[in-house]
């Protein structure tokens, strides 16, 4: 399509969107280590999760998303605008090392830590489980109660970043694949939306594999259709 941004107007969509998009995997990662610390560490998470640690910890995390997403506005790679997208993007098939850079330290390095924080966790509710069956006096109501709440948290934070991973995977394939021949179009299209689209998908991770999710949605849709016939009851009284 027709290209109707302005250079300030394009190079704001595309540094926001990048800077959006990396945030996002960064929150996901700090998400799971601080599950990590939770799960494995308990005994120091109150010591490195504080409010102040925390406060420091969101910052920069917006503070490195954007770190990744200005180089290009000072000449490092360049923002044009993509008809197969619709919007303003970086060109990283003109620079490599911007690429490299966006791929190793905004995506991989992230993820990584994500998998890894992951993994220990599971591996550590794997062998908990293991102990708590063969002392089954040991086991409270409570107490069970509070590691199935958990391990239901676990399950989703991973879920979400597995789907972020799945959704961002088709469009960085295709920016890799632009280093030795155009992707088609509509490769390159259909990438961009599975990404974009991981936005909404978060909701819909929630609400399958946590009940307390399904009942808030099942309150807010059911409470509105009662209001509706109720309103609409008194208006033809």
């Amino acid at each position: 399509g027709e290209n109707y941004y302005s250079k300030t107007m394009c190079n704001f969509f595309a540094v926001l969107t990048v800077a959006s998009c990396t945030g996002s995997v960064v929150s996901l990662a700090a998400v799971a280590f601080n599950k990590y610390l939770f799960v494995c560490h308990h005994n120091i998470y109150t010591r490195v999760f504080n409010k102040k640690v925390t406060a420091i910890l969101l910052a920069f995390s917006w503070l490195y998303s954007f770190a990744f997403a200005i180089p290009p506005l000072f000449g490092y790679s360049a923002i044009t605008y993509s008809e197969a997208n619709a919007g303003c993007v970086f060109q990283t098939s003109g620079s490599m090392g911007y690429l490299i850079l966006l791929a190793v330290f905004a995506f991989s390095l992230p993820v990584i830590i994500a998998i890894t924080s992951y993994l220990g966790i599971f591996v550590k509710i794997f062998s908990s489980g293991r102990r708590i069956a063969g002392n089954q006096s040991i086991t409270t109501t409570g107490g069970h109660h509070r590691r199935k709440k958990n391990n239901v948290q676990v399950y989703t934070m991973f879920l979400i970043s597995l789907f972020f991973v799945l959704s961002w995977t088709p469009f960085s394939i295709a920016q890799v694949y632009a280093f030795v021949r155009e992707p088609h179009p509509l490769f390159e299209r259909i990438g961009g939306w599975t990404g974009l689209a991981n936005s909404c998908m978060n909701c819909v991770v929630l609400m399958v594999v946590n009940k307390n999710y399904r009942d808030a949605y099942r309150n807010l849709f059911c409470r509105r259709n009662e209001n509706a016939v109720s309103v609409f009851s008194s208006t033809n009284t």
